[in-house]
């Protein structure tokens, strides 16, 4: 069993060596407990090409044993390196401890941009865990999968199939009080428009920037990468993404819904109307948040996401589009900003 119990965003890399070389691999990570309280375990893996295989975060469920499957290619070497670990961040993962946060470990919390503790220590409770693996199965493309893997590998297909992969973002914005103020880009979009940004480290105005997501990627934007932010900005930013959809065939879609996960708390804007807001930051989830667009033309659908950052190391996002409760499939879509 690999688990991971002392904080959120700890990993662990088991490389798997034996393999053939150049080959397709299906990898099943299996997860759960009767043990243990899991309901705040948080799966993610990630291959040694991190623009290639891996899954998005799930959570684990007491007494259930997930089945989540994927793909990787090996190496000329016949190796595979898988990175496991969590994306969970904020009060929900957070809100026990036990005596793993011993002196040693507080320090290093405290020392990463964490919370300063002080001399005063969490309080002992619950046993939580950041992520668990309890099995791996790692079988050659023509083996026949387990039927959860085989479902969930299907699901996760759908996921990267309709996932929005196109988009500008800008930030971060600094509010240092959680009062959702407004900065711009909710009330008048115009990319070429700069602004400041509120930090002292940041002599220069915001802009906005251009990206475009690896086919093969987990469909995750990260606004902490891309954009290069501190510690300092984790605790008090505010981030923007936007991206501008239309039908390529001239004809309107009808029942077209935008499901979106966001590791911290968000508010999502259809032509710059409010239509959904999240308070509470989860980490990226596969199934998160849902948004009927009702329908889509000829005419740019603007999506913009506007997320404050709480809680955590990660911030990050992810938005997927279905049509008739099925995955939108690009080919009928005009993606652009």
């Amino acid at each position: 069993m690999l688990k991971s119990s002392l904080r959120s965003n700890s990993t662990a890399t088991l490389s798997l060596r034996g393999l053939q070389a150049n080959t397709d691999y299906n990898i099943t990570i299996i997860s759960g407990s009767y043990q243990y309280f899991v309901d705040t375990s948080y799966n993610q893996v990630v291959t040694d090409n991190a623009t290639v295989g891996g899954m998005l975060g799930s959570r684990s469920e007491s007494g259930f044993w997930k089945h989540r499957c994927f793909n990787v290619t090996s190496s000329t070497s016949g190796m595979a390196s898988l990175r496991f670990g969590s994306t969970n961040v904020g009060p929900i993962y957070q809100s026990s401890y036990d005596l793993i946060f011993h002196d040693a470990a507080l320090d290093a919390v405290d020392g990463s941009g964490g919370h300063n503790y002080g001399q005063q220590r969490p309080p002992q409770g619950a046993h939580f865990l950041s992520w668990l693996i309890n099995g791996i199965l790692v079988q050659q493309k023509a083996q026949n999968l387990t039927y959860l893997a085989e479902e969930d590998y299907l699901f996760n297909a759908q996921v990267s199939e309709s996932a929005i992969r196109t988009w500008s973002i800008i930030g971060p914005f600094n509010e240092p009080n959680y009062s959702y103020s407004k900065f711009g880009p909710e009330e008048s979009l115009n990319l070429e428009t700069k602004y400041p940004s509120g930090f002292s480290e940041r002599t220069e105005d915001l802009y906005w920037h251009n990206v475009t997501l690896n086919d093969t990627a987990l469909p995750l934007v990260n606004f902490r990468d891309i954009l290069g932010i501190s510690n300092n900005e984790m605790e008090h930013g505010v981030s923007f993404a936007v991206t501008k959809i239309r039908t390529v065939n001239g004809t309107g879609l009808s029942n077209v819904s935008l499901h979106y996960s966001t590791s911290q708390a968000a508010s999502v804007y259809i032509n710059g109307e409010l239509k959904g807001s999240k308070y509470v930051s989860t980490g990226v989830q596969r199934v998160d948040a849902m948004i009927h667009l009702n329908s889509i033309t000829s005419d740019w659908t603007t999506i913009l996401i506007r997320s404050q950052c709480f809680w955590g190391s990660e911030w990050a996002l992810h938005a997927r589009l279905y049509h008739n409760g099925l995955p939108l499939p690009p080919s009928l879509l005009e993606n652009g900003t």
